[in-house]
């Protein structure tokens, strides 16, 4: 079965979604002319996403900002509180279809941890990819764990997804520090899943001007269209 699309996501904050993001772009890009790029929610559709245009951005694709998402955080609250989620769900099909059908690959980024409330879970991040039949890309946070609790982390997970009918595609273990790396690695070789480990950069420790914003709840003042994703160095 030929691939058209994937969907990537991390249950937890600060993970590197946007870096893994662009590492699938970089490959798309090298062997596709027509790649879109879609978030299904955003946080506000009066705050321009900092993922998407950094995106549209760097890799010069040939989209429209308001095709790149489906709805914003204020809209999914509001359609779920009224039980319109299979509603919820067909728009965003309907969004993401018409994408799939006018380019030759979607990479779908999901929502981001900050914007999960007591109404949005992950769980509609997995809802989405299921529906979308986009094969998932799942990111686990390694940074501060054993090699024993990450091996748990990517079984519970993919597991979990396995049962919800998402289709892996990959697992990318994300700040995997030295100490654990080679035991980690043997750990998952008998595994089903194709696994990844991505080394530990200091520069992911380090917020950017969104998370500040998303942790503060803080008003933008003076905020420039592209300042979002700019790394905060002390």
């Amino acid at each position: 079965m030929k691939i058209k699309s994937l969907y990537i996501a991390a249950q937890e904050k600060n993970a590197g979604t946007l870096f893994v993001s662009m590492g699938m772009m970089e490959i798309l890009k090298r062997k596709l002319h027509r790649v879109a790029f879609f978030r299904p929610i955003i946080f506000s559709k009066d705050i321009r996403d900092g993922d998407i245009d950094f995106i549209l951005e760097r890799y010069q694709l040939d989209m429209k900002y308001e095709d790149c998402y489906g709805f914003d955080i204020h809209d999914v609250e509001e359609m779920i509180s009224k039980k319109q989620d299979n509603e919820l769900i067909t728009k965003l099909i309907t969004k993401f279809k018409k994408l799939e059908s006018e380019y030759d690959f979607v990479l779908c980024e999901g929502i981001r941890r900050s914007f999960l409330t007591a109404t949005i879970s992950y769980d509609l991040n997995v809802k989405i990819a299921q529906n979308f039949a986009a094969p998932m890309i799942n990111i686990i946070k390694a940074d501060n764990l054993s090699a024993k609790e990450i091996y748990e982390n990517i079984l519970i997970e993919n597991e979990y997804l396995e049962s919800q009918g998402c289709i892996h595609f990959a697992t990318f273990v994300n700040r995997v520090s030295d100490t654990v790396g080679e035991k980690l690695k043997s750990m998952c070789e008998k595994t089903p899943y194709t696994i990844y480990f991505l080394e530990e950069l200091p520069e992911l420790n380090l917020p950017n001007i969104q998370d500040v914003i998303d942790g503060l709840d803080a008003k933008e003042v003076m905020v420039g269209e592209y300042d979002h994703t700019r790394i905060i160095k002390a």
